[in-house]
């Protein structure tokens, strides 16, 4: 009988969802542990996961009865952490790129071929159901020798726009490519054996805040014998492209690796009339074929609650089985081999010499140093802001500082922080806001507090643990301190919004349904509730500001808040499009944040924060295309269609019992139109808050900078 293997995750980002998920469904293999340098990740993901096991240390991990580690931390760390497992006699499996550099790859693979441990590295799209068939007509020559290679990775890079630039993709000019090209190499190692001659061009370099230049563009043309290989590898905005093409002397074929959909071409007739005909019903019987095929898979998946979701989920558990498949086995799919993933490391440093971009930076990096991106505070800080780096915060912190104020600002990642508020005079502090004892050293010497941050999550219990649970926490521990003022942000979307007749201004209580809105505006409805309790019972000195739909740079100009934007050239509208809308410019909201700070008789109050009623959803996108010089394809939707749409989808998620379902709202789609009339006069006057108020001052400093941003 076949042992099951006990499985550890080392790290707990953003890829650990995709391995854990995966790991759920194979019966070779048995996810008991998680470990992450932050404790507290890890037991978020541990509990997600049902595990009883989280560490915060490595050697904890390693100590504990497993027998595999997969290691998904950033690439300059897994060379560190798949070492000590494999000195620990601990199979390893690795995420893609292998490691930093080719150096340590083969060192690894050295280390292994000595230990007990055997070393994988997951290419998972080589594990495409679709690739597989084509890989297996190559082998088998269905297309003849191959005359021409291309492999296309045409996606944006938000690192690159917006951050954090901390991360290690942007962190050197090398690092984006190294991260993104494996991809692209492997499926070029896989179906050729390797490179030769190799040629490559670095274009549209942009300068990070940190002085970093990173290139968003990168073309690789080489041979393997008689067969040319192009690598195109471009991180600008524009449609979603990842696809390999090949042309053979018998044939050709077209691969989508984001759909997993294959098309082979051959000639069926010498009259090319009769040919062409026969080719487009081949093409659209084979591509229909593929799509119904991967749509019962989807949905098989998502009932059976495995990680059969989509092509993407699908190939890691490909991937995953092929790696544990190989292990009780005792031999690996060369796809998984270590060497290759050495090899195509080797062909990165090869390509990225080749361009020169190393030797043509002109400066040193700015130091990743919060010392040296931010100056010391003005005075000793005495307002505290929290979410102070993000879109608001931004300005906000700037306008207190040209008041001339101490300020403090908390980020659980100090860097980025002091990246995007590169430059002020502010102190930027390193924490967890939902910490009481951390929040004691936050409050020192403070008597303002800014509460702007806010949560994300998939499910209401991220909500209510982010959301509602972090601010009661700030708020106990702000009431304990004696603060001055306490100023939350809510949002315009706690409102029933959805009559048009209907006229919403300070004095409008929120929405009375608001249990089924989304758990956005519920968490936040929720939260103001509970600090407007502790007002009523001690006196509690909150404000709360409720601000409308903000633009400005820095938010993507495909604003959710405008419609539902399938892609930024497509876009749905909430309803017809046509009502006003309560947008409102990111300096105005940052104003009246500002003028909160002291206005006098606001404790206790809701205050409405928009603009007047200029511009329509319409009118938004009709400037967004103009500006943009891009064609969106825009429509009016009705609410019985977005509830019709939910409907469907969460019944799937309740036969699955999928952890997060929820109840459809027909009341939460209609809301979403903002179809009242917003009306913020009472703030005007009690904040002495003047907004700009035009529909040029939106268009100019709302939307333009917004699109801006994205061509830059």
């Amino acid at each position: 009988m076949t042992k099951t293997l006990r499985v550890g995750l080392l790290g707990a980002g953003y890829i650990v969802d995709s391995h854990a998920t995966a790991l759920q469904a194979l019966p070779g293999a048995r996810l008991v542990a998680v470990c992450d340098k932050s404790l507290a990740r890890a037991r978020a993901v541990a509990s997600r996961y049902g595990l009883d096991q989280a560490y915060g240390d490595l050697q904890e991990l390693l100590a504990a009865d497993i027998d595999v580690v997969h290691v998904l931390l950033p690439p300059d760390a897994h060379a560190w952490g798949a070492g000590l497992a494999l000195a620990a006699g601990k199979h390893v499996l690795l995420e893609k790129p292998m490691c930093a550099t080719a150096t340590q790859c083969h060192d690894l693979v050295r280390q292994s071929s000595a230990g007990k441990g055997r070393l994988g590295v997951s290419h998972n799209f080589l594990f495409g159901r679709k690739y597989e068939e084509l890989r297996r007509d190559v082998k088998e020559g269905v297309f003849g020798p191959l005359d021409h290679l291309t492999v296309n990775w045409l996606m944006p890079l938000p690192f690159v726009r917006h951050g954090p630039f901390d991360n290690w993709i942007v962190r050197e000019t090398r690092n984006s490519f190294v991260e993104t090209a494996p991809h692209l190499l492997a499926f070029v190692f896989d179906l050729l054996g390797g490179l030769d001659d190799i040629r490559c061009q670095a274009a549209q370099p942009v300068t990070l805040p940190t002085g970093v230049v990173v290139y968003r563009k990168w073309s690789v043309i080489a041979q393997r014998g008689a067969t040319t290989v192009s690598i195109n590898l471009a991180m600008t905005d524009g449609y979603p492209e990842r696809t390999l093409r090949l042309r053979g002397r018998a044939g050709s074929a077209s691969y989508d690796f984001d759909r997993d959909l294959l098309l082979r071409k051959w000639v069926f007739n010498q009259n090319p009339v009769f040919d062409h005909i026969m080719q487009g019903g081949s093409e659209v019987r084979q591509i229909g074929v593929a799509a119904a095929s991967n749509f019962v898979r989807a949905v098989r998946g998502t009932l059976a609650k495995t990680a059969q979701a989509g092509p993407y989920a699908e190939s890691f558990q490909r991937s995953l089985a092929a790696f544990y498949d190989g292990l009780a086995g005792g031999s690996l799919d060369a796809r998984l081999d270590a060497g290759l993933g050495a090899r195509i490391l080797d062909a990165c440093e090869a390509a990225v010499a080749e361009s020169g971009v190393e030797a043509k930076k002109a400066t040193a990096p700015v130091r990743l140093d919060a010392a040296n991106l931010v100056k010391a505070p003005v005075a000793s800080p005495e307002v505290l802001v929290l979410g102070g780096s993000g879109f608001i915060g931004r300005h906000l912190v700037s306008k207190l500082v040209e008041r001339g104020l101490g300020v403090r600002v908390v980020s659980r990642n100090l860097t980025a922080a002091a990246i995007n508020l590169k430059g002020l005079s502010v102190e930027i502090l390193q924490g967890n806001i939902g910490d009481a004892v951390f929040l004691k050293t936050a409050l020192r010497g403070i008597h303002t507090v800014y509460h702007l941050a806010k949560t994300d999550g998939k499910n209401w219990a991220a909500y209510q643990s982010g959301e509602v649970e972090v601010t009661q926490t700030i708020a106990k521990a702000c009431s304990e301190h004696g603060i001055r003022r306490f100023i939350f942000t809510g949002t315009v979307d706690s409102y029933d919004s959805a009559n048009p007749g209907n006229v919403i201004t300070n004095t409008t209580p929120l929405d009375p349904r608001i249990r089924e809105r989304n758990h956005y505006a519920h968490s936040k409805a929720i939260s103001e509730a509970n600090l407007l309790a502790m007002h009523k019972a001690t006196g509690f000195p909150v404000v709360i500001l409720r601000p409308g739909v903000v633009i400005g740079r820095g938010c993507p100009p495909a604003h959710w808040g405008v419609g539902k934007f399938v892609s930024d050239s497509i876009v749905q509208y909430w309803g017809s499009g046509a009502n006003k809308i309560p947008l409102v410019l990111v300096e105005d909201v940052a104003d009246a944040l500002d003028k909160a700070f002291d206005a006098p008789g606001i404790e206790g109050q809701g205050l409405l924060v928009t603009d007047k009623p200029l511009m329509s959803a319409r009118d938004y996108v009709s400037e967004l295309q103009r500006l943009s010089g891009m064609k969106i394809k825009a429509g009016a939707r009705s609410i019985a269609s977005y509830y019709i749409e939910d409907v469907a989808k969460e019944a799937m998620k309740y036969v699955s019992r999928h952890p997060n379902r929820r109840p459809p709202s027909k009341h939460d789609w209609a809301c979403r139109a903002l179809a009242s009339r917003f009306d913020s006069s009472e703030t005007e006057k009690l904040l002495n808050w003047v907004p700009q108020s035009s529909v040029e001052a939106l268009i100019e400093k709302g939307i333009r900078p917004s699109v801006l941003a994205t061509i830059e």
